[in-house]
């Protein structure tokens, strides 16, 4: 019976043999795997070690076929770190590679008709911006410029098994964050989606403080976030941390009350806020202890403002022309507004009632909130005066 480290190097032998078939080359990695996810973890990493050399390979198929089997090794418990470095090394280049031939696409596209939908002609059509490329169009730019066709291919088989290792830790999330790579990243999403989640994973922030005033309740609270990737995910957990309490029944009933938070609603006594936590599974989920899906639906609790959301006079502006200082869930934690040189969350009463799936966007990511500090009701008010009489940008109309 072969060791995975022999699997490791036949399979790499047929990478970088140049008359090898892709079958092939597929076939001997779907050997080595199933010898390697049974591995005791050192020959595990013995073998990843091996796959991780053969990232230098020239042709970005042959090598993204190392890298994404190498992630599908890192998915089973090998060591994120062997396949990083090789990865951030060689990626930019070729994404670098691969917006050439966009660049090429755009100068060929046909100009764009307002209001005509633009339907893919087949199954294999890409996207330039967000529109299907006429199959003609890619066909000859890639005739044309076969190495960045050939490095637009492999993209996916790059951008997934990175997504996989910046997963598993906040060092190598920060490895990342040295690279040209959230740039690149930038300038191809609208391209190609897995791109797309590569520049979402590459704005989780880690170790970020962020503070959360209730101007409605006058709480604050200094925290710390850690592996969010989405405000769907920040509004969850911010629900579990700072909720100890149901609302107080209103004088004006009825549960649209209790849903829009009616004025006779009774103010928490308590420095924790009134509301309703989600549930142990939903928190679960949020956090990565818990399946990455379940089926029960998340409730929003708040509408959450950057902190210009707050009116010279100290009114949070709830009516429709503070919707430019709302914080949307379909963000991420990156997008808050920073005053003072920290990320400032507004709390107040949802403007509708908003659910969603319950879900996270990546499996293996991590996600912490932790409160480190309950601000006292002086040390709110002063907060809210300063903000209050901080000069607002001027929106351009």
């Amino acid at each position: 019976m072969s060791t995975p480290r022999a699997l490791a190097d036949a399979f790499v032998a047929v990478l970088r043999d140049p008359n090898s078939t892709k079958d092939a080359a597929e076939e001997a990695a779907g050997e080595m795997f199933r010898s390697v996810v049974s591995a005791d973890p050192i020959d595990r990493d013995d073998a990843l070690s091996i796959v991780a050399s053969a990232i230098e390979i020239e042709h970005p198929m042959r090598a993204g076929l190392a890298a994404i089997t190498g992630g599908a090794i890192v998915e089973r418990g090998g060591t994120a770190s062997i396949l990083l470095r090789p990865l951030i090394e060689r990626l930019p280049d070729i994404m670098r590679t691969a917006n050439r031939l966009y660049e090429r696409i755009g100068e060929a596209m046909p100009p764009e008709v307002e209001g005509q939908d633009e339907e893919p002609e087949s199954e294999h059509s890409i996207l330039y911006c967000g529109r299907p490329v006429p199959d003609a169009i890619s066909e000859q730019v890639a005739a044309e410029y076969p190495q960045e066709a050939n490095a637009v291919n492999a993209l996916t088989m790059w951008c997934l098994p990175l997504i996989a290792c910046l997963a598993r830790s906040a060092d190598l999330r920060r490895q990342a964050a040295r690279t040209d790579l959230l740039d690149l990243a930038r300038s191809l999403e609208e391209n190609d989606g897995n791109v797309g989640f590569l520049r979402q994973m590459l704005r989780v922030l880690d170790n970020e403080p962020l503070l959360v005033l209730h101007p409605g309740e006058r709480a604050g609270y200094e925290c710390r976030i850690s592996g969010i990737s989405s405000n769907f995910q920040l509004h969850t957990l911010l629900a579990d941390a700072l909720i100890r309490e149901e609302p107080a029944p209103s004088k004006s009933g009825g549960l649209l009350a209790k849903l829009f938070g009616a004025k006779g609603q009774t103010p928490s006594t308590s420095r924790w806020l009134t509301g309703t936590r989600p549930s142990d599974a939903i928190v679960a989920v949020a956090k990565g202890n818990g399946p990455q899906k379940i089926g029960e639906t998340s409730l929003g609790v708040w509408n959450l403002y950057n902190w210009q959301g707050l009116s010279t006079d100290g009114i949070l502006n709830e009516d429709a022309e503070g919707r430019g200082s709302w914080i949307w869930n379909e963000g991420c934690p990156a997008d808050i507004e920073k005053f003072d040189g920290v990320r400032t969350v507004l709390l107040g009463k949802p403007a509708y009632t908003r659910t969603w799936s319950t879900t996270r966007d990546f499996g293996g990511l991590m996600a912490s909130l932790v409160v480190e500090r309950t601000l006292t009701e002086v040390e709110v008010d002063e907060r809210l005066r300063r903000i209050s009489s901080a000069e607002r940008p001027i929106r351009k109309q």
